[in-house]
């Protein structure tokens, strides 16, 4: 029996997590991290009620730590940041790796616990006398991607209790065991709250607002005018309003003069991107597989190290990279090896 810290979040997952580490004799304590503003307290309420009816369901101590400073000087600058600046944020890694999971971990050891568990999908995996990550057995559902930015050290006093189940054996145990909670009650991928998009978080938390500017052909063309570039993303067609005889999309953002460049879809693949990588525990000049971003099928590749930027080498060039997104490195076992947040593209 181990002593576990669980973030129970009010959704499905964490508390099928919780339900099964007590199931296994563990003992647990549950710990809810309130991370909104004051923009969204009726969601908030709303999840911390959950959270408190699953944890007197399952008999264990649940506790309240309010986060929402550490969350918004953190995650939310982040964000409006890199939006401000023409790249596509990755939010989520950002608030597992700085918010979530130091926070846990730190009260693991404040309080002599033994592991900290959270309801991902994924799998930890020890191999070569080190801790990894895998994808769990929901390759659907798996999270790996968002966890990637965890250190070995980290990932060592983890435990992810749904790495075995896929999403519809979690919804059958939370019927089955009757755990308060709907059975499709999702968490919110960006903990902003409900009905948030990239223009009201942007108007919402920071003094800069979206400006009108210019669309470019890649010829250097004027033919149209966007409502603000945080409303865009690499590889993005809706918004633009820009007729004609093919489809546009977006391929790069100029935050330095407001303007995006746009090109018809074959344009958008890329052979290679730059990356900050982080956690790296691999060997250049060798080929591996990528995630460009969390629905993407893993491509192959190999990561050389060029000046003091490292480049990965797309096997087969890959649609629509975008600057800011997270590129997660995986050996051919699929354990996660390195990730980083890619810079620049390549065509």
């Amino acid at each position: 029996m181990s002593k576990i810290i669980l973030g129970l979040s009010g959704g499905i997952d964490s508390a099928v997590a919780a339900f099964l580490l007590k199931k296994e004799k563990h003992q647990v304590k549950a710990v809810y991290l309130d991370l909104q503003s004051f923009h969204n307290r009726k969601f908030d309420q709303f999840r911390t009620r959950n959270a408190q009816q699953i944890a007197d369901y399952l008999s264990i101590p649940l506790e309240i730590h309010n986060l929402q400073e550490s969350f918004s000087s953190t995650v939310v600058e982040y964000y409006i940041q890199q939006y401000s600046r023409g790249r596509t944020p990755n939010p989520c890694a950002i608030c597992n790796q700085k918010i979530k999971f130091n926070y846990l971990l730190n009260q693991l050891a404040e309080h002599s616990y033994d592991l900290a568990a959270t309801g991902h999908y994924a799998r930890k995996v020890f191999k070569n006398q080190d801790f990894y990550l895998s994808p769990g057995v929901d390759r659907i559902k798996s999270q790996e991607y968002f966890l990637a930015l965890l250190s070995s050290s980290q990932i060592a006093k983890c435990i992810f209790p749904l790495a075995k189940y896929t999403k519809s054996e979690v919804r059958k145990i939370a019927v089955d065991e009757k755990i308060p909670v709907s059975p499709h009650n999702e968490s919110q991928d960006l903990c902003f709250g409900e009905n948030y998009n990239n223009h009201n978080i942007i108007s919402s938390y920071s003094r800069s607002k979206n400006v009108p500017g210019k669309i470019f052909d890649t010829s250097g063309r004027e033919i149209g005018e966007h409502s603000g570039i945080s409303g865009f993303t690499v590889g993005q067609r809706k918004g633009l309003k820009i007729s004609g005889k093919i489809p546009y999309y977006v391929k790069i953002i100029n935050y330095k003069d407001n303007s995006l460049i746009i090109a018809p879809h074959d344009d958008l693949y890329a052979n290679s991107v730059s990356v900050d990588l982080a956690n790296w525990r691999g060997i250049l000049e060798k080929k591996y597989l990528a995630k460009i971003r969390y629905r993407h099928i893993p491509c192959e590749g190999f990561i050389k190290k060029q000046d003091r930027r490292y480049i990965f080498s797309f096997r087969k060039p890959q649609w629509a990279p975008a600057p800011g997104q997270l590129l997660v490195v995986y050996d051919h076992d699929q354990t996660v090896i390195g990730a980083g947040f890619i810079d620049q593209i390549y065509y």
